[in-house]
């Protein structure tokens, strides 16, 4: 969670495992997180959206996950053009909604 300097919450982000049952639009496999994020209006553009996600993609990694998933709407340039800065790569479409991942390579 991201806090403002009057410590009111403006962004937000998580990730949580689905399975095959109960998936997310941004679902991949069961091994793979799915991230959400929000960033109130008044601050976006600031940055806090790729620290945001920095954090989250730093957690999952320390956490010894393989990938993260995450949907986003095609029409949301800025946030695909920001997911694709970040690593993700476009994997499919489910419904109106561009499936990206995200994998995470580790040296032995």
């Amino acid at each position: 969670m991201a806090l403002n300097s009057n410590k009111q919450e403006v962004g937000a982000v998580w990730y949580r495992l689905f399975d095959e049952k109960d998936k997310g639009y941004g679902y991949v496999d069961s091994s793979t997180p799915e991230l959400g994020i929000a960033v109130c209006k008044e601050a976006r553009g600031l940055g806090l959206g790729t620290l945001l996600m920095q954090k989250i993609i730093q957690k999952a990694m320390q956490e010894g996950y393989p990938s993260i998933s995450l949907s986003v709407d095609p029409e949301n340039t800025t946030a695909v053009h920001l997911y694709k800065k970040l690593g993700f790569k476009e994997v499919g479409v489910e419904g109106t909604s561009i499936t990206m991942v995200s994998r995470f390579y580790y040296s032995k």
